[in-house]
Order: C-alpha cells, then structure tokens, then sequence
C-alpha cells in the first residue's frame, strides 16, 4: 500500500485522515482485455471494488488501483485490499488506519 499515486513507497498503516491510499499491483502473463481488480474490504464488509482491463501493454507490469475518501476520517482499524487476476483470487494486502 501506498500513500502516493504512484505506489513507490511501502505502508502499512496510514493516518484516519489520510485522503487517498494506492495498491500497487504487479501482474505476468496478461493479455490486452484481461482483468486486474482490487476489493477494498473492512470489517468483512467490501467497501468498493476498482476493476482495470489490461491495455495493449506489455503481458508483465504494475497498474495502481486508488481509494479515496472524500469525507475523512477512515474510520480506524484494520483494513484489506483483495486482488483478482482474471477472476481467481491471487493476493490479499493487508493495512490499517489508526
């Protein structure tokens, strides 16, 4: 997670009053048309989901998934970003508010 839009720095937890927070998310073996999608999740509840369709980029690379809140705070506590490739479930990145 990052506190930059363009993901380059590496954070765990964040201050409730942070605006925005960034999911960097490498992916291989794409193609043009495949799906990336993050699932921000808190309290067992998904908050909202940001689907990114591959591009005729190159089939390995990073695409940034952002979430905002326009009326901080985040409520505090303990937060998770799922991440699907084309479907499957492949990663689960954990983070928090305080």
């Amino acid at each position: 997670m990052s506190g930059n839009a363009d993901g380059n720095d590496d954070v765990s937890t964040f201050s409730v009053s942070t605006s925005s927070v960034y999911c960097s998310i490498e992916y291989s073996n794409l193609a043009e048309g495949d799906s990336v999608i993050a699932k921000l999740v808190f309290g067992g509840q998904e908050l909202v989901e940001k689907a990114i369709t591959i591009g005729s980029s190159p089939s390995d690379g990073v695409v940034i998934a952002g979430f905002t809140n326009y009326t901080p705070p985040w409520p505090a506590g303990a937060y998770e970003v799922d991440i699907y490739l084309n479907g499957a479930k492949a990663k689960t990145v954990a983070f928090s508010f305080n």
